[in-house]
C-alpha cells in the first residue's frame, strides 16, 4: 500500500523540485522527533501532550498527502477530549507509528528521485 501523494506538495510548489525536497527533509526530521515522544507521552500518559502533538502532525500529514491516519487521529483526539475509549489509544498509536516508518521509507524513495532529476536539470544547463 503506498502512503504518500505529493501531487498537492508538487502542485503548491508548481512543480519545484528543490523546494519539494525541502519540506519532505523537514516532514521526516517532524516524524524523526515525533514518535519518540508520542512513546513517552503514551508511556506516561500524558495525554494533553500526546493531543497537541497529533494535532500539530495533522497540517504535516495533509502537506504529505498521508489521508490514511486522519481518521485515527481524529478518533485520539476525540478520546482524549472526551475522557473515553482511552484503551483504544495503545493500539492506535502502535498503528500511527508502523505507517510513519512506511512512510518515511516512502519519502526517502521520492526525495532520491526528486534529488536525481534535479541533479539531471543542472547537468543539462551546463552543456
Amino acid at each position: 500500500m503506498k502512503y504518500v501523494d505529493l501531487n498537492y506538495l508538487k502542485e503548491l510548489s508548481r512543480n519545484n523540485n528543490a523546494f519539494v525536497v525541502k519540506i519532505i527533509n523537514g516532514f521526516m526530521d517532524q516524524v524523526s522527533d515525533a514518535v519518540p515522544d508520542m512513546e513517552q507521552q503514551v508511556a506516561g500518559k500524558d495525554w494533553e501532550g500526546l493531543y497537541s502533538l497529533l494535532h500539530r502532525l495533522k497540517p504535516s500529514l495533509e502537506i504529505m498527502g498521508v489521508h490514511v491516519l486522519k481518521s485515527t487521529i481524529v478518533a485520539i483526539e476525540d478520546s482524549i477530549s472526551t475522557e473515553t475509549n482511552m484503551d483504544s489509544i495503545y493500539a492506535s498509536i502502535e498503528k500511527i507509528k508502523d505507517t510513519l516508518k512506511d512512510v518515511v521509507v516512502e519519502l526517502e524513495v521520492e526525495r532520491e528521485i526528486l534529488t536525481n532529476e534535479l541533479a539531471f536539470h543542472k547537468k543539462e544547463l551546463q552543456v
